[in-house]
Formats: structure tokens, C-alpha cells, sequence
């Protein structure tokens, strides 16, 4: 994928009979969806938005050229991908999942705890999983009496680990 894209849902499956599809949100603003134009299907392209509506976690989507459960079986598995130059800006203190992957964490001593391979978005918080220079992972919870600071210029998050046990 060219690295200027950014993943922001994928299609799940086919919902009814007339064409809509299923979508699983993968991004820090899913009510992006209902204001989207178009969206491009990676490997597909890009397709025109007919309508949007939220039911329950995931999008519905309404794609013109998509008029039957067939056509829209052919998206299954397809993500949703948008240029990070037009992602928008995050309130203060929130961060999209690209910006946090690759970070070096530090414990409050400044003991290097590993780099963030992962962000799992579980619902209620995310979970960033920290890998050593081991190989061992580490579970470290977005929450701010844990994440103390995150400083995306020198690439590095400061953590409170004691906050959590």
C-alpha cells in the first residue's frame, strides 16, 4: 500500500439485497463515513457514496454501480483507504493509530520499555501493544494516568506503569 494512505474501514459483507455494504470503521473519526463523497476501495477504486448511515459498530453504505447483493459480495474484504493529507486534524491529545505505531515508550524512570507495534481499539480504550528489544510484549492502556506524554517530533511516549497495577 502506498504510504501516504492510511486504512480507514474495510468491507465485512454484503448487508440486504439491494447493493449496500458492510462496513467495520478503522479510524479515530468513523462519522467521517457519513460525510464522505466517495470512497476508494483499495484495488478496486473509487466508487460514489448514494448514502451512509451507522447500524450499530459498523457503517452501511450505499455505493453507486453497486445495485445487487452480488456486485457488492465482489467488495468483501476490500479496505477503505483516504490520503493522511486529507485526514483533518485531531482534537488536542488525540492521536490517529499511525502516528502512535512506531513510537519508542519510556517508563517515568526513562527505562527504554520497547517500540509500539499495534494499536488494538477494544471500545473503551485503546490498548498499544509494546514490543522489546526481546521480542516480549507489553499491554500498555490508553489512558492518561498511564500515557503521561507523547512527544510524535522525537517519536517517543512517556509512561506511568505503577498508575495501572
Amino acid at each position: 500500500m502506498n504510504k501516504n494512505k492510511i486504512i480507514i474501514g474495510k468491507i465485512l459483507a454484503p448487508h440486504g439485497v439491494r447493493g449496500e455494504v458492510r462496513i467495520k470503521p478503522l479510524t479515530e473519526l468513523p462519522e467521517r463515513f457519513l460525510t464522505l463523497l466517495e470512497l476508494n476501495i483499495e484495488e478496486y477504486g473509487q466508487l460514489k457514496v448514494e448514502q451512509a448511515r451507522f447500524h450499530k459498530q459498523f457503517v452501511l453504505v450505499k455505493l453507486a454501480g453497486i445495485e445487487d447483493m452480488n456486485a457488492a459480495e465482489k467488495l468483501r474484504g476490500h479496505n477503505i483507504v483516504m490520503d493522511k493529507a486529507d485526514l483533518g486534524n485531531l482534537p488536542e491529545g488525540r492521536y490517529y493509530a499511525f502516528e502512535i505505531e512506531g513510537l519508542e515508550v519510556y517508563d517515568t524512570e526513562n527505562n527504554f520499555l520497547g517500540k509500539i507495534i499495534e494499536v488494538l481499539q477494544t471500545g473503551s480504550n485503546d490498548v498499544y501493544i509494546v514490543k522489546n528489544n526481546e521480542g516480549k510484549e507489553l499491554l500498555i492502556p490508553a489512558l492518561k494516568k498511564v500515557v503521561k506524554n507523547i512527544d510524535l517530533s522525537e517519536g517517543k511516549m512517556l509512561v506511568s506503569l505503577l498508575a495501572w497495577e
